[in-house]
């Protein structure tokens, strides 16, 4: 297998990698912030925010706050059957976690990510097609 497929292997591989989320505690609109630190380091949930709930009875939803009440969540995402929405009670969630960055940090990070991995494999391109140029004497 050459270098460059390789490279470009790597590549890929990083770039799923780096896809991961980061969450932080969060809280309810008018409530006690009850985070798992403790320490007053949850944010307050607000509509557009990408969360994660785990329930009560372990179950997790994800996906994109629509409506956010002290009473109620609501939180939709685009599931198997189009676009899927739950209304969860405050009494049903454990935990409730935002995702560690704004969608425009997500927007800069993908695109730098693309950026820079195009600029790798064309440099990588570059010099494996050079490669054979100091022997054409």
């Amino acid at each position: 297998m050459s270098n460059f497929v390789r490279i470009a292997w790597l590549f890929v591989l990083v770039s799923f990698v780096s896809g991961c989320a980061t969450y932080k505690g969060a809280y309810l609109p008018g409530q006690v912030d009850t985070t798992r630190s403790g320490q007053g380091s949850g944010v307050v949930v607000k509509e557009g925010m990408a969360i994660r709930v785990t329930l009560i009875d372990g179950e997790e939803i994800s996906g994109d706050v629509v409506r956010v009440s002290e009473l109620e969540i609501v939180v939709e995402k685009i599931g198997n059957y189009g676009l899927e929405r739950r209304i969860i009670s405050s009494s049903d969630i454990r935990v409730i976690e935002v995702e560690n960055y704004t969608r425009t940090e997500e927007t800069i990070a993908k695109t730098m990510a693309i950026v820079i991995g195009v600029a790798v494999i064309g440099l990588v391109v570059l010099a494996y097609s050079l490669r054979g140029l100091g022997d054409m004497n």
